[in-house]
């Protein structure tokens, strides 16, 4: 049964981990597009998964490597989780995973969508002139 406090741990902090890492993938491929290849690569993209899928489920296993922590089962939730031996231990990790694994995730995600705002609110500046002009066009030609 200790095996579902690590799968449950791991989907908890991988979930927000994955989707920052989305977020600047989309941040480098729309504001960074001559970038986007280098960093981006299929293969390189396997490999900034794989990096942060291990780092997330070294993290869990170090911990209960070294007795940091233990997985115990909660009766009242019927689930197992993450225990601490003692309560430093507990909140030096929550330091650690709502840093690392929730605000670190959403500050790379807000910044990313804010510069993607950006850079697609340009492009309509840009554009919008040239398409009103070729829609006027288009009016001229078939009500002619």
């Amino acid at each position: 049964m200790p095996d579902s406090g690590f799968v449950d741990g791991f989907a908890a902090y991988s979930t927000p981990a994955t989707m920052g890492l989305l977020a600047f993938n989309r941040y480098i491929r729309i504001v960074k597009t001559n970038h986007y290849n280098t960093i981006f690569s299929p293969p390189k993209s396997k490999v900034w998964l794989s990096c942060v899928w291990l780092s997330l489920a070294l993290y869990l296993l170090i911990g209960r490597v070294t007795n940091w922590s233990t997985f115990e089962f909660i009766p009242g939730y019927a689930v197992c989780s993450v225990a601490f031996t003692t309560s430093e231990n507990r909140i030096i990790h929550c330091c650690v995973t709502s840093n690392l694994f929730f605000v670190f995730p959403l500050s790379i995600g807000l910044f990313s969508h804010y510069k993607i705002f950006l850079k697609i609110h340009q492009h309509e500046v840009n554009v919008a002139p040239f398409l009103r002009n070729s829609r006027y066009q288009a009016d001229r030609i078939f009500t002619a």
